[in-house]
């Protein structure tokens, strides 16, 4: 059972339910914006999640696949368009974690996977 300030929320703002879902799985009420710090405390990784946890208290699991889709490197977009050189069906099917490492003050992360491909990302951006 939804919460009143959470039933009220979803009255208010028009937001999808997946949005909504992960709001209340975060314990926010939907819609509602937080500051975001950009920094991570620590990591946990496994072959098929990465946990971040944040400076704010905040947990992600991160797919490997999901967090390969949003590599930026030359190597997986066109680096003037952004578009994918390569398709997530393109990836292997057991697309795995073999390595995760925080850097710059733990504002970037460096993550490495099965097949050899290494991608590096802003982890403001990741929230």
């Amino acid at each position: 059972m939804l919460s009143h300030s959470v039933r009220s929320a979803l009255r208010r703002q028009p937001i999808s339910r997946v949005a909504a879902q992960a709001a209340v799985a975060h314990g926010r009420a939907p819609g509602h914006s937080r500051a975001l710090s950009g920094k991570a405390t620590s990591l946990q990784v496994s072959p098929d999640r990465l946990k971040i946890n944040w400076q704010d208290g905040d947990v992600d699991k991160l797919n490997p696949t999901w967090l390969r889709e949003r590599c930026q490197s030359g190597d997986t977009v066109d680096l003037q368009t952004l578009q994918p050189i390569v398709m997530p069906h393109h990836y292997p099917k057991e697309l795995r974690l073999t390595d995760a490492l925080l850097r710059d003050g733990a504002t970037n992360l460096k993550v490495s996977f099965s097949d050899g491909h290494t991608s590096h990302f802003s982890l403001p951006k990741l929230r």
